[in-house]
């Protein structure tokens, strides 16, 4: 195995371990964590307590979703530039990514219903396996612009020999 794929395959393991502590939390632990997180983010800008904790209960559940999106997002760069080692088709590379994403997404529902009080979400589902394609996405986006990047100084090479 190469250091690219031991770097890459320790910080996948890493944050799949992280989601599945995360989704072995009872339901009370992660909206406390949650709502914790929200609170510390909100406290330098609110200081009055009582409309600092009414914007934290309104907006909960909206940032628990990004936290979501957010963590699969970034759980698929490791996952794909790892699978990109073993394969050059971007199209393959990203397909087989947005599978694992899909059915890491679909297990950590069933985790959550399995080991806790959380409920089985088909929604969750989806914003994780979006997270997991928003990524996909702009990382194809930018492996094409830099493969182009090269013709354009590859061409400009060529055209200041000759």
């Amino acid at each position: 195995m190469t250091n690219k794929r031991l770097f890459l395959s320790i910080f996948l393991l890493i944050l799949c371990l992280l989601a599945v502590f995360l989704s072995l939390q009872s339901n009370t632990s992660s909206n406390e964590l949650t709502n914790n997180l929200l609170r510390s983010i909100l406290n330098n800008e609110i200081k009055d307590t009582k409309s600092l904790e009414i914007l934290v209960q309104a907006n909960s559940y909206i940032f628990r979703k990004i936290l979501h999106f957010t963590l699969f997002s970034i759980a698929t760069i490791p996952l794909f530039l790892l699978i990109k080692t073993y394969s050059d088709k971007l199209v393959k590379t990203s397909l087989i990514t947005l599978v694992i994403v899909f059915i890491f997404a679909t297990s950590d529902e069933f985790r959550q219903i399995l080991f806790s009080d959380r409920e089985f979400r088909v929604k969750d589902i989806f914003i994780d396996t979006i997270g997991g394609a928003f990524t996909i996405m702009a990382l194809n986006i930018l492996i094409i612009i830099k493969k182009r990047f090269r013709i354009l100084k590859r061409s400009d090479n060529t055209q200041t020999k000759g």
